[in-house]
C-alpha cells in the first residue's frame, strides 16, 4: 500500500506532467489562462505574473524572456526544487539530510525583494517596463 507521502508524490508528478503538457500544445502566448486576481482587481501585476509565461519559455530554452516574465521564479524555484529532492531522499532512501530552511529574517529579506520587485515592476518608467515586465 503506498504511503501518503508517495501518493502526494504520484500527485505532483501527474499535475506536473499535464502542466507541461498543457503548456506546450496551448502556449500561454497565445491563450488566455485564468487571470490573476491581484491584476484584475488592482491593473497591477503582482509578484507571481508571468509565471506561466516564464515556465513556457524555460521549456523552450530561452533563459532571457523567461527572467523577463518573472524573475522571483528564479529565486523561489531552485529552492522549491531543492526541498522537493531531499524530502524524496530521507523519505525513500532512509537518508537523513538537514534541509535548509530560512530563519526570521531571511524570510523577511526574500519577501520584501517580493514586494520590491511587485513595486518596481509597476513603475510607470520604460526602462524598468523593458526589464521586468513584458506582459
Amino acid at each position: 500500500m503506498l504511503s501518503s507521502f508517495s501518493k502526494q508524490i504520484i500527485l505532483l508528478a501527474i499535475i506536473t506532467i499535464a502542466g507541461i503538457v498543457i503548456i506546450t500544445y496551448y502556449p500561454p502566448t497565445s491563450h488566455q489562462y485564468i487571470p490573476c486576481i491581484f491584476n484584475v482587481v488592482t491593473g497591477l501585476h503582482c509578484a507571481g505574473c508571468g509565471t506561466t509565461r516564464a515556465i513556457y519559455s524555460l521549456l523552450q530554452g530561452n533563459i532571457f524572456e523567461a527572467s523577463r516574465n518573472n524573475l522571483p521564479l528564479f529565486i523561489w524555484g531552485p529552492y522549491c526544487i531543492y526541498m522537493l529532492f531531499k524530502k524524496i531522499l530521507s523519505e525513500y532512501f532512509d537518508m537523513s539530510y538537514t534541509v535548509w530552511q530560512p530563519g526570521k529574517k531571511t524570510a523577511h529579506v526574500l519577501i520584501a525583494i517580493l514586494i520590491i520587485y511587485t513595486v518596481l515592476r509597476n513603475l510607470p518608467f520604460e526602462q524598468i517596463q523593458s526589464l521586468l515586465s513584458p506582459i
